[in-house]
């Protein structure tokens, strides 16, 4: 949909669902703008080199995608030492004034992300916004703001791309590929 105004882009997502949901037809679509892939589609394929490595229903991908909690505090030394203490990874994030902390839950139990992606090395999402909150707030920092970014289709596929690069990397080349 590259290209047209945006009431023709309403209308393409429009004819494209109604397609789909009123005359049972399956419409496959390729392109790189995944916004609009995660407007209109239900299933994703991602291909890489030739090969699917990921193919999942649009809602299964982003129940797997890796959101993060931002939280803002005052005192970003001692809101870290208090979330390490109960197993999560907070780091330094880019924000507005004051201090910003990326906090991230503890690893996942079978160590994977998206598509079989390796899970983040600090952890395997967001953590739960109100057991940072109480964790906090129970030693006496009291966040400005918390702020759940949910993950896209795009920060999907590249963590996928990743790991796919990273798996072919240590493989040797089969003949006839």
């Amino acid at each position: 949909m590259n290209g047209l105004d945006p009431g023709a882009v309403r209308h393409m997502r429009e004819l494209l669902k109604r397609l789909r949901d009123e005359h049972g037809k399956t419409v496959v679509v390729s392109s790189h703008i995944l916004a609009e892939v995660e407007l209109v589609s239900d299933w994703v394929t991602i291909v890489r080199n030739g090969r699917v490595i990921c193919d999942a229903s649009i809602p299964e991908l982003l129940s797997q995608g890796t959101s993060r909690l931002v939280v803002r505090v005052h005192d970003a030394v001692t809101a870290q030492s208090v979330l390490a203490d109960h197993g999560y990874a907070a780091v330094p994030a880019d924000g507005p004034a004051g201090a910003e902390l990326q906090v991230e839950s503890p690893p996942r139990a079978d160590g994977t992300g998206p598509c079989g992606s390796a899970a983040s090395s600090a952890g395997s999402g967001a953590a739960d916004g109100a057991e940072v909150l109480r964790l906090l707030t129970d030693r006496a920092v009291y966040p400005r703001e918390l702020i759940v970014e949910s993950a896209s289709l795009e920060d999907i596929y590249v963590a996928a791309v990743r790991a796919a690069d990273a798996a072919m990397a240590g493989q040797e080349p089969r003949h006839g590929d």
